[in-house]
Protein backbone atom coordinates (compact mmCIF):
# COMPACT_ATOMS: atom_id res chain seq x y z
CA UNK A 1 0.00 0.00 0.00
CA UNK A 2 1.41 3.92 -1.15
CA UNK A 3 0.83 6.11 1.85
CA UNK A 4 1.85 9.92 1.82
CA UNK A 5 2.22 11.35 4.90
CA UNK A 6 2.15 15.65 4.87
CA UNK A 7 4.27 16.42 7.49
CA UNK A 8 8.06 17.39 8.44
CA UNK A 9 8.14 17.50 12.45
CA UNK A 10 9.14 14.89 15.47
CA UNK A 11 5.79 13.80 14.95
CA UNK A 12 6.17 13.05 11.18
CA UNK A 13 9.08 11.56 11.84
CA UNK A 14 7.64 8.98 14.54
CA UNK A 15 5.00 8.37 12.45
CA UNK A 16 7.05 7.78 9.20
CA UNK A 17 9.28 5.63 11.18
CA UNK A 18 6.15 3.14 11.84
CA UNK A 19 4.22 3.21 8.64
CA UNK A 20 7.75 2.39 6.97
CA UNK A 21 7.11 -0.78 8.33
CA UNK A 22 4.83 -2.35 6.54
CA UNK A 23 3.93 0.16 4.05
CA UNK A 24 5.44 2.27 0.79
CA UNK A 25 5.87 5.52 2.37
CA UNK A 26 5.53 8.87 0.64
CA UNK A 27 5.81 12.27 2.14
CA UNK A 28 5.03 15.83 1.48
CA UNK A 29 7.04 18.29 3.81
CA UNK A 30 7.20 22.15 4.10
CA UNK A 31 10.85 21.54 5.08
CA UNK A 32 13.00 19.09 4.69
CA UNK A 33 13.84 16.56 7.37
CA UNK A 34 16.97 14.15 6.62
CA UNK A 35 14.74 11.81 9.31
CA UNK A 36 12.00 11.62 7.54
CA UNK A 37 13.93 11.81 4.21
CA UNK A 38 15.99 8.20 5.28
CA UNK A 39 12.26 6.19 5.59
CA UNK A 40 10.43 7.34 2.36
CA UNK A 41 10.66 5.64 -0.90
CA UNK A 42 10.21 9.28 -2.17
CA UNK A 43 9.55 12.82 -0.87
CA UNK A 44 8.48 16.46 -2.27
CA UNK A 45 9.34 19.44 -0.96
CA UNK A 46 6.23 22.42 -1.65
CA UNK A 47 4.66 24.77 0.26
CA UNK A 48 1.38 23.07 1.70
CA UNK A 49 -1.19 25.07 -0.13
CA UNK A 50 -0.07 24.31 -3.08
CA UNK A 51 -2.65 22.26 -3.78
CA UNK A 52 -2.89 21.60 -7.51
CA UNK A 53 1.00 20.67 -7.50
CA UNK A 54 0.68 18.17 -4.81
CA UNK A 55 -2.95 16.84 -5.75
CA UNK A 56 -1.24 16.09 -9.20
CA UNK A 57 2.12 14.75 -7.36
CA UNK A 58 -0.01 12.01 -5.26
CA UNK A 59 -1.96 10.80 -8.23
CA UNK A 60 0.99 10.02 -10.67
CA UNK A 61 2.41 8.05 -8.17
CA UNK A 62 -0.65 6.24 -7.38
CA UNK A 63 -0.94 7.21 -3.59
CA UNK A 64 -3.38 4.85 -2.34
CA UNK A 65 -4.22 6.79 1.31
CA UNK A 66 -3.15 10.28 2.62
CA UNK A 67 -2.61 11.18 6.18
CA UNK A 68 -1.84 14.99 6.89
CA UNK A 69 -0.36 16.02 10.85
CA UNK A 70 0.93 19.59 9.36
CA UNK A 71 -2.02 21.78 11.02
CA UNK A 72 -1.02 24.41 8.50
CA UNK A 73 -2.04 21.89 5.95
CA UNK A 74 -5.14 20.82 7.39
CA UNK A 75 -6.38 23.95 8.40
CA UNK A 76 -5.79 25.16 4.41
CA UNK A 77 -8.05 22.44 3.48
CA UNK A 78 -5.51 20.02 1.70
CA UNK A 79 -7.51 17.41 2.94
CA UNK A 80 -10.37 18.14 0.85
CA UNK A 81 -8.05 18.98 -2.28
CA UNK A 82 -6.67 15.25 -1.70
CA UNK A 83 -10.02 13.67 -1.64
CA UNK A 84 -11.69 15.12 -4.97
CA UNK A 85 -7.96 13.92 -6.58
CA UNK A 86 -9.05 10.91 -5.59
CA UNK A 87 -7.18 9.76 -2.89
CA UNK A 88 -8.74 8.58 0.61
CA UNK A 89 -8.01 10.84 3.36
CA UNK A 90 -7.43 9.74 7.09
CA UNK A 91 -7.53 12.92 7.95
CA UNK A 92 -10.27 15.45 8.36
CA UNK A 93 -11.37 17.87 5.92
CA UNK A 94 -11.28 21.73 6.43
CA UNK A 95 -14.74 21.99 8.12
CA UNK A 96 -14.25 19.27 10.63
CA UNK A 97 -10.24 20.71 11.48
CA UNK A 98 -11.65 24.10 12.58
CA UNK A 99 -12.72 22.46 16.08
CA UNK A 100 -8.96 21.88 15.88
CA UNK A 101 -8.10 25.45 15.39
CA UNK A 102 -10.60 27.87 16.34
CA UNK A 103 -11.39 28.23 19.63
CA UNK A 104 -13.97 30.16 19.50
CA UNK A 105 -15.97 27.70 17.57
CA UNK A 106 -14.70 24.70 19.83
CA UNK A 107 -15.75 26.37 23.26
CA UNK A 108 -19.24 27.12 21.81
CA UNK A 109 -19.41 23.56 20.38
CA UNK A 110 -18.32 22.20 23.68
CA UNK A 111 -20.74 24.76 25.39
CA UNK A 112 -23.48 23.44 23.93
CA UNK A 113 -23.04 19.95 23.99
CA UNK A 114 -22.64 20.75 28.36
CA UNK A 115 -19.25 19.58 28.90
CA UNK A 116 -17.35 20.47 31.71
CA UNK A 117 -14.65 23.91 31.23
CA UNK A 118 -13.52 26.59 32.73
CA UNK A 119 -15.76 29.53 33.22
CA UNK A 120 -14.71 32.08 29.61
CA UNK A 121 -15.37 35.12 27.87
CA UNK A 122 -14.62 35.84 24.10
CA UNK A 123 -13.63 39.49 24.17
CA UNK A 124 -13.78 41.34 20.77
CA UNK A 125 -12.65 44.88 22.38
CA UNK A 126 -10.95 46.84 25.07
CA UNK A 127 -13.87 47.39 27.58
CA UNK A 128 -14.59 43.58 27.12
CA UNK A 129 -11.38 42.63 27.87
CA UNK A 130 -11.10 44.83 31.22
CA UNK A 131 -14.06 43.67 32.14
CA UNK A 132 -13.63 40.29 32.02
CA UNK A 133 -9.92 40.73 33.72
CA UNK A 134 -11.99 41.93 36.52
CA UNK A 135 -13.95 39.17 37.01
CA UNK A 136 -11.97 36.62 36.83
CA UNK A 137 -8.74 37.96 38.29
CA UNK A 138 -6.37 34.87 37.54
CA UNK A 139 -6.95 33.75 33.97
CA UNK A 140 -5.20 32.27 31.19
CA UNK A 141 -5.21 34.65 27.92
CA UNK A 142 -5.68 32.68 24.75
CA UNK A 143 -5.45 33.29 21.03
CA UNK A 144 -8.97 32.59 19.23
CA UNK A 145 -6.75 30.92 16.40
CA UNK A 146 -4.86 27.55 18.36
CA UNK A 147 -2.13 28.33 15.70
CA UNK A 148 -0.97 31.20 17.69
CA UNK A 149 0.86 29.41 20.32
CA UNK A 150 2.83 32.09 21.64
CA UNK A 151 0.29 34.13 22.24
CA UNK A 152 -0.51 32.59 25.42
CA UNK A 153 0.02 33.96 28.72
CA UNK A 154 -0.91 32.63 32.01
CA UNK A 155 -1.83 36.00 34.87
CA UNK A 156 -2.10 34.78 38.17
CA UNK A 157 -3.54 37.63 39.91
CA UNK A 158 -5.41 41.05 38.79
CA UNK A 159 -2.18 42.23 36.49
CA UNK A 160 -0.05 45.15 38.71
CA UNK A 161 1.00 45.55 34.89
CA UNK A 162 -2.23 46.00 33.12
CA UNK A 163 -1.21 48.24 30.59
CA UNK A 164 1.11 45.32 29.49
CA UNK A 165 -1.55 42.16 29.61
CA UNK A 166 -4.31 45.08 27.78
CA UNK A 167 -1.19 45.68 24.74
CA UNK A 168 -1.33 41.46 24.51
CA UNK A 169 -4.56 41.66 24.08
CA UNK A 170 -4.61 44.36 21.75
CA UNK A 171 -2.35 42.81 19.61
CA UNK A 172 -4.43 39.69 19.13
CA UNK A 173 -7.44 41.18 18.58
CA UNK A 174 -5.86 42.67 15.62
CA UNK A 175 -4.55 39.54 14.40
CA UNK A 176 -7.75 37.44 15.13
CA UNK A 177 -10.57 39.83 15.54
CA UNK A 178 -11.50 38.51 19.12
CA UNK A 179 -9.25 36.91 22.13
CA UNK A 180 -10.48 34.68 24.73
CA UNK A 181 -9.48 35.31 28.11
CA UNK A 182 -10.02 31.83 30.55
CA UNK A 183 -10.46 31.02 34.25
CA UNK A 184 -7.16 29.65 35.59
CA UNK A 185 -8.20 26.46 37.03
CA UNK A 186 -5.67 24.33 39.62
CA UNK A 187 -5.70 20.98 38.75
CA UNK A 188 -3.19 18.45 36.74
CA UNK A 189 -3.14 18.61 32.74
CA UNK A 190 -3.35 15.23 30.66
CA UNK A 191 -4.19 14.24 27.31
CA UNK A 192 -5.88 11.52 24.96
CA UNK A 193 -5.25 11.47 21.68
CA UNK A 194 -8.22 9.57 19.97
CA UNK A 195 -8.95 7.66 16.21
CA UNK A 196 -11.92 8.40 14.30
CA UNK A 197 -13.81 7.31 11.52
CA UNK A 198 -16.37 9.75 11.66
CA UNK A 199 -18.85 7.46 13.96
CA UNK A 200 -16.59 5.96 16.65
CA UNK A 201 -13.19 6.75 18.52
CA UNK A 202 -10.54 4.53 19.75
CA UNK A 203 -8.87 6.21 22.67
CA UNK A 204 -4.56 5.90 23.10
CA UNK A 205 -2.80 5.76 26.12
CA UNK A 206 -2.91 8.98 28.64
CA UNK A 207 0.16 11.18 28.55
CA UNK A 208 1.26 14.42 30.25
CA UNK A 209 2.69 16.85 28.20
CA UNK A 210 5.31 19.75 29.75
CA UNK A 211 4.90 23.14 28.27
CA UNK A 212 6.77 24.96 30.87
CA UNK A 213 10.32 25.91 29.49
CA UNK A 214 11.86 25.30 32.84
CA UNK A 215 12.28 23.21 35.94
CA UNK A 216 9.54 23.44 38.19
CA UNK A 217 7.27 24.45 35.30
CA UNK A 218 8.32 28.15 35.64
CA UNK A 219 9.37 30.49 32.62
CA UNK A 220 7.22 31.06 29.48
CA UNK A 221 4.66 28.27 28.03
CA UNK A 222 6.30 26.80 24.61
CA UNK A 223 4.53 24.05 22.52
CA UNK A 224 6.05 21.57 24.58
CA UNK A 225 8.83 20.48 26.12
CA UNK A 226 8.11 16.73 26.89
CA UNK A 227 5.66 14.35 27.99
CA UNK A 228 5.29 11.13 29.74
CA UNK A 229 2.87 8.25 30.34
CA UNK A 230 3.59 5.86 33.04
CA UNK A 231 1.33 2.85 31.82
CA UNK A 232 -2.29 2.62 31.42
CA UNK A 233 -3.31 5.45 34.05
CA UNK A 234 -0.95 8.51 35.01
CA UNK A 235 -0.11 8.00 38.49
CA UNK A 236 -2.41 10.92 39.69
CA UNK A 237 -5.14 9.83 37.48
CA UNK A 238 -8.58 7.52 38.50
CA UNK A 239 -9.93 5.37 35.77
CA UNK A 240 -13.07 7.18 35.89
CA UNK A 241 -10.95 10.76 34.66
CA UNK A 242 -10.28 8.38 31.62
CA UNK A 243 -13.44 7.61 30.93
CA UNK A 244 -15.05 11.15 31.39
CA UNK A 245 -11.93 12.18 28.74
CA UNK A 246 -13.31 9.58 26.17
CA UNK A 247 -17.03 10.48 26.68
CA UNK A 248 -16.07 14.42 25.78
CA UNK A 249 -13.74 13.21 22.64
CA UNK A 250 -16.55 10.96 21.80
CA UNK A 251 -19.47 13.15 22.25
CA UNK A 252 -17.59 15.60 20.07
CA UNK A 253 -17.42 13.51 16.96
CA UNK A 254 -20.46 12.51 17.22
CA UNK A 255 -21.62 16.41 17.33
CA UNK A 256 -19.85 17.16 14.65
CA UNK A 257 -21.34 14.38 12.42
CA UNK A 258 -24.81 15.48 13.08
CA UNK A 259 -23.19 19.28 12.09
CA UNK A 260 -22.50 17.35 8.80
CA UNK A 261 -18.92 18.02 9.66
CA UNK A 262 -17.47 13.94 9.82
CA UNK A 263 -14.20 14.40 11.90
CA UNK A 264 -11.89 11.42 10.36
CA UNK A 265 -8.48 10.65 11.73
CA UNK A 266 -6.81 11.82 14.96
CA UNK A 267 -8.71 14.20 17.85
CA UNK A 268 -6.64 15.58 20.42
CA UNK A 269 -8.24 16.45 23.80
CA UNK A 270 -6.05 18.32 26.08
CA UNK A 271 -7.63 17.92 29.94
CA UNK A 272 -7.56 19.13 33.53
CA UNK A 273 -8.45 17.24 36.55
CA UNK A 274 -9.59 19.85 39.09
CA UNK A 275 -11.20 19.42 42.38
CA UNK A 276 -14.93 19.39 40.79
CA UNK A 277 -13.72 16.75 38.32
CA UNK A 278 -12.63 16.73 34.49
CA UNK A 279 -13.06 19.87 32.51
CA UNK A 280 -11.94 20.04 28.63
CA UNK A 281 -9.23 22.67 28.17
CA UNK A 282 -8.53 22.59 24.18
CA UNK A 283 -9.06 20.07 21.19
CA UNK A 284 -6.15 19.77 18.17
CA UNK A 285 -7.33 17.99 15.07
CA UNK A 286 -4.25 16.05 15.39
CA UNK A 287 -1.23 14.47 17.12
CA UNK A 288 0.28 16.62 20.09
CA UNK A 289 3.58 18.29 20.17
CA UNK A 290 5.43 15.86 21.47
CA UNK A 291 2.82 14.40 23.54
CA UNK A 292 2.13 12.33 20.13
CA UNK A 293 5.26 10.94 19.93
CA UNK A 294 4.45 8.64 23.07
CA UNK A 295 0.97 8.29 21.93
CA UNK A 296 2.50 6.32 18.24
CA UNK A 297 4.66 4.99 20.02
CA UNK A 298 2.89 3.37 22.65
CA UNK A 299 0.63 1.34 20.16
CA UNK A 300 0.54 -2.18 19.92
CA UNK A 301 -1.80 -2.23 17.18
CA UNK A 302 -0.58 -1.24 13.74
CA UNK A 303 -1.29 2.30 12.44
CA UNK A 304 -1.34 1.31 9.04
CA UNK A 305 -4.14 -1.21 9.76
CA UNK A 306 -5.73 1.56 11.74
CA UNK A 307 -6.09 4.09 8.85
CA UNK A 308 -7.12 1.30 6.53
CA UNK A 309 -9.72 0.77 8.63
CA UNK A 310 -10.99 4.47 9.21
CA UNK A 311 -10.81 4.54 5.36
CA UNK A 312 -13.70 1.71 5.42
CA UNK A 313 -15.48 3.20 8.40
CA UNK A 314 -14.78 0.25 10.18
CA UNK A 315 -12.43 1.45 13.18
CA UNK A 316 -10.70 -1.56 14.95
CA UNK A 317 -9.94 -1.73 18.42
CA UNK A 318 -6.32 -0.63 19.46
CA UNK A 319 -4.13 -2.37 21.66
CA UNK A 320 -1.74 0.23 24.10
CA UNK A 321 1.42 -0.98 25.46
CA UNK A 322 1.22 -0.36 29.33
CA UNK A 323 5.17 0.92 29.41
CA UNK A 324 6.71 3.94 30.76
CA UNK A 325 7.76 6.34 27.88
CA UNK A 326 9.74 9.38 28.15
CA UNK A 327 10.01 12.28 25.55
CA UNK A 328 12.54 15.30 25.73
CA UNK A 329 12.72 18.05 23.53
CA UNK A 330 16.08 19.91 23.07
CA UNK A 331 15.59 23.40 21.41
CA UNK A 332 18.09 26.47 21.35
CA UNK A 333 19.09 29.01 22.83
CA UNK A 334 16.79 31.82 23.92
CA UNK A 335 13.89 28.90 22.83
CA UNK A 336 11.18 30.15 22.55
CA UNK A 337 10.90 33.91 22.07
CA UNK A 338 13.91 34.10 19.70
CA UNK A 339 15.55 30.51 19.47
CA UNK A 340 19.19 31.13 18.08
CA UNK A 341 19.46 29.54 14.71
CA UNK A 342 22.66 28.40 13.01
CA UNK A 343 24.17 26.76 15.72
CA UNK A 344 26.27 23.59 15.42
CA UNK A 345 25.18 20.45 16.86
CA UNK A 346 26.27 16.47 16.14
CA UNK A 347 24.09 13.32 17.07
CA UNK A 348 26.29 10.15 18.07
CA UNK A 349 23.03 7.78 17.04
CA UNK A 350 25.35 4.74 17.69
CA UNK A 351 25.42 6.14 21.59
CA UNK A 352 21.89 6.87 21.67
CA UNK A 353 20.94 3.30 20.20
CA UNK A 354 23.44 1.60 23.10
CA UNK A 355 21.47 3.72 25.78
CA UNK A 356 18.12 2.18 24.64
CA UNK A 357 16.54 5.07 23.68
CA UNK A 358 15.90 7.03 20.10
CA UNK A 359 15.80 10.54 18.83
CA UNK A 360 13.14 12.34 16.13
CA UNK A 361 14.37 15.39 13.85
CA UNK A 362 11.69 18.62 14.23
CA UNK A 363 13.36 21.23 13.15
CA UNK A 364 17.46 20.69 11.37
CA UNK A 365 18.92 22.48 8.71
CA UNK A 366 21.80 21.16 6.48
CA UNK A 367 24.28 23.19 5.58
CA UNK A 368 27.82 21.61 3.58
CA UNK A 369 27.17 18.22 5.35
CA UNK A 370 26.83 19.70 9.20
CA UNK A 371 23.44 20.06 11.41
CA UNK A 372 22.33 23.16 12.76
CA UNK A 373 19.91 24.50 14.48
CA UNK A 374 16.30 26.74 13.52
CA UNK A 375 14.64 29.03 15.55
CA UNK A 376 11.97 25.91 16.65
CA UNK A 377 12.72 22.92 18.40
CA UNK A 378 15.30 20.57 17.29
CA UNK A 379 14.99 17.16 18.36
CA UNK A 380 12.92 14.99 20.90
CA UNK A 381 14.77 12.03 22.36
CA UNK A 382 12.22 9.42 23.53
CA UNK A 383 12.69 6.02 25.53
CA UNK A 384 10.28 3.43 27.10
CA UNK A 385 10.50 0.58 29.78
CA UNK A 386 9.52 -0.55 33.02
CA UNK A 387 11.67 1.12 35.54
CA UNK A 388 10.74 4.39 35.62
CA UNK A 389 14.65 5.84 36.64
CA UNK A 390 15.67 3.42 34.10
CA UNK A 391 13.62 4.88 31.39
CA UNK A 392 14.28 8.65 32.45
CA UNK A 393 18.25 7.60 32.93
CA UNK A 394 18.27 6.59 29.36
CA UNK A 395 16.61 10.39 28.28
CA UNK A 396 19.19 12.31 29.73
CA UNK A 397 22.52 9.61 29.29
CA UNK A 398 20.94 9.63 25.32
CA UNK A 399 20.76 13.38 25.48
CA UNK A 400 24.42 13.78 25.80
CA UNK A 401 25.06 12.15 22.71
CA UNK A 402 23.48 15.58 21.18
CA UNK A 403 26.55 17.74 21.04
CA UNK A 404 25.62 21.24 20.58
CA UNK A 405 24.14 24.52 22.66
CA UNK A 406 20.85 23.39 23.74
CA UNK A 407 18.29 23.30 26.61
CA UNK A 408 15.70 20.65 27.79
CA UNK A 409 13.88 19.96 31.25
CA UNK A 410 16.05 17.59 32.99
CA UNK A 411 13.20 17.24 35.94
CA UNK A 412 10.54 15.90 33.16
CA UNK A 413 9.44 12.31 34.93
CA UNK A 414 11.86 11.77 37.55
CA UNK A 415 10.88 10.46 41.07
CA UNK A 416 10.17 13.58 42.30
CA UNK A 417 8.77 15.49 39.66
CA UNK A 418 6.05 12.77 40.27
CA UNK A 419 5.89 12.34 43.31
CA UNK A 420 4.82 16.39 43.36
CA UNK A 421 2.21 15.83 41.01
CA UNK A 422 0.50 13.16 42.69
CA UNK A 423 0.62 15.15 46.22
CA UNK A 424 -0.79 17.83 43.96
CA UNK A 425 -3.70 16.22 43.00
CA UNK A 426 -4.39 14.06 46.45
CA UNK A 427 -4.12 17.43 48.19
CA UNK A 428 -6.94 19.12 45.63
CA UNK A 429 -8.99 16.05 45.79
CA UNK A 430 -8.83 15.93 49.65
CA UNK A 431 -10.10 19.45 49.82
CA UNK A 432 -13.25 19.06 47.80
CA UNK A 433 -14.32 16.09 50.06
Amino acid sequence: MKILLVGDDARAHVLAEQLAKNSELYCLMNKFNFGIAKLTQKYFICEFSNFETIVGWAIRERIDLAIIIDEHALFSGLSDALEEGGIKIVSPKMAAAAIGNNRVYAKNIARSLGIAQPNFYVCKNKKEIEKAANELKSFVIKPALRMDWQGIRIIETNPADKKNMLSHCTGLLKKHGSVILERKVEGEEFVVHAFSDGQKIAAMAPIQPIKQLLKNDEGRITEGMGSYSVGKLLPFMRQSDYEIAQHILSTIVEALKSRGSEFIGVLHGSFMITKTGVVLLDLKASFGKPEGINAILLLNTSITDILQSITKRKLIEISVKEKISISKCLVPENYPDNGKKENEITINEQEIWNNGARYYVDSVKIKRSKLYTTNSRTLVVYAEGNDLDSVEQKTENSIKAVVGKLKWREDIATSEFLSKRIKHMEKIRSNHQ
